[in-house]
């Protein structure tokens, strides 16, 4: 049981760094192995044990109830092997996470143009939505940059459903714009099914490239896991104007005025010569 504020100048006992080589003001690693055996009685056995152990190691809950639902929604069970004898055996999970992918990194296929940014200004806007008064809408500044890109558009996204932007994209394409789609894994099938009910078949569309993602990997000694959320959100034109921030391309956002959503438009202008 944990009891008392910690302390911010004491050594903890997993940390690799001596007193010696402490900074000045030191904070101690975040890490707590009650969380990680907490999550691990969630995905094995749902919120139950979850609250039980919660109640028995006098922990507190640190999973917000949103947090509880997405792992229980996400969590996959290991993979089972059937041997020649018709055994199952699960999986051992894998040990092996290195700080960097060792794929390689997929070709962009329909081409990247060169741009020098040489001599280039930045100008920051900050958009918001609803809009503040003489401003406009996050969707109107999107649907301009789409309309007049010229050379490459591209998208990450968790949720893509939105007809008017998506429609503004396939006619970039249709002008030759380089068209790249990077969507949330868990959330591809709704941006299928709209591309379906418009009549597009994105196989058969020229200059666009769809892919999808998935978050980082929690998994558990059982070999249960989940996947995070794709948090980053951004459209890149021509690579001079970026759009980023907490606005998801979603018809639906567009009506609920309680929901405050923001974007950053930065854009790179040919600056003055001095």
């Amino acid at each position: 049981m944990e009891s008392g504020q910690p302390s911010l100048c004491s050594v903890d006992s997993q940390s690799s760094l001596s007193s010696d080589e402490l900074p000045e003001v030191y904070i101690e690693p975040h890490y707590k192995e009650s969380h990680r055996l907490a999550i691990y009685a969630l995905l094995c056995g749902g919120r139950e044990a979850y609250e039980e152990y919660v109640r028995a190691e006098h922990s507190n809950h640190f999973l917000s109830e949103q947090e509880i639902l997405f792992i229980l929604e996400k969590a996959e069970k290991p993979v089972v092997e059937v041997d020649s004898e018709g055994t199952g055996k699960v999986t051992n999970p894998s040990t092996y996470f290195p700080l960097e992918s060792d794929e390689e990194v997929p070709d962009l296929e329909l081409g990247w143009p060169e741009v020098s940014l040489k001599d280039a200004e930045t100008n920051i806007s900050l958009l918001y939505h609803p809009p503040r008064p003489n401003t406009p809408t996050i969707k109107e500044v999107l649907r301009k940059q789409i309309l007049e890109a010229r050379q490459v558009i591209a998208i990450a996204m968790d949720v893509f459903t939105d007809v008017d932007l998506f429609l503004g994209i396939m006619c970039a394409a249709q002008r030759g714009v380089a068209v790249y789609i990077l969507l949330d894994e868990s959330h591809v099938n709704s941006f299928l099914h709209m591309a379906h009910k418009l009549g597009v078949n994105l196989h058969d569309t020229k200059n666009v490239c769809v892919r999808t993602v998935r978050g980082p990997q929690y998994q558990c000694r059982s070999g249960m896991k989940f996947h995070g959320s794709l948090e980053q959100k951004f459209i890149l034109v021509d690579c001079q104007t970026v759009l980023y921030g907490t606005y998801s391309r979603s018809t639906r956002r567009e009506p609920m005025h309680a929901q405050r959503d923001h974007a950053n438009s930065t854009q790179k202008s040919p600056g003055a010569m001095i």
